[in-house]
């Protein structure tokens, strides 16, 4: 991944105005979230974001990266700016299972269990999951002191839910 990071920054560097594209700084965030850089992963996200929006941009890089942001803001603790964006997600994507299982653990954390718990029902009602990951999921959303849970590596979102 090292070798990933300064190849996107060699790109930058010799691409006028690459630093500033969505699918750029998409990626840019998809390797510092696989680094564990959750601080810069989230900028970058960010920064994809305002792109694709100053682009007019509402398609699958916008919902993507919206979708890392929030697993990099669960990972850092900001369970609110999660569901912020997991709302964004799940507003274009209304059965997207991994959104819907994540905005359950982040509303979980903010007290809002009814809502935590309509959508993880909601979650398990629908398709891609066996019993054995059912069982594994519900254990983990019992249990209070479970903030989130990571179901794929960062990039790795089915923005075609």
């Amino acid at each position: 991944m090292a070798a990933a990071l300064a190849d996107l920054h060699t790109a930058a560097e010799l691409q006028m105005g690459l630093g500033s594209h969505p699918v750029f700084n998409y990626a840019l965030g998809v390797v510092l979230a696989n680094q564990r850089e959750w601080m810069r992963a989230r900028e970058a996200f960010t920064a994809a974001i305002r792109a694709a929006e100053a682009e007019g941009r509402r398609g699958s890089i916008l919902i993507l990266a919206f979708h890392e942001r929030a697993k990099t803001r669960q990972l850092l603790g900001d369970a609110r700016g999660a569901l912020e964006d997991f709302n964004e997600v799940i507003r274009a994507q209304p059965d997207n299972r991994h959104a819907l299982i994540r905005r359950a653990f982040a509303l979980k954390v903010l007290g809002q269990f009814e809502t935590s718990s309509r959508d993880w029902q909601r979650a398990k009602s629908l398709d891609g999951a066996n019993d054995a990951n059912r069982a594994t999921l519900d254990e983990a959303w019992m249990r209070f002191e479970i903030p989130f849970v990571e179901l794929c590596l960062p990039g790795e979102e089915d923005s075609a839910v």
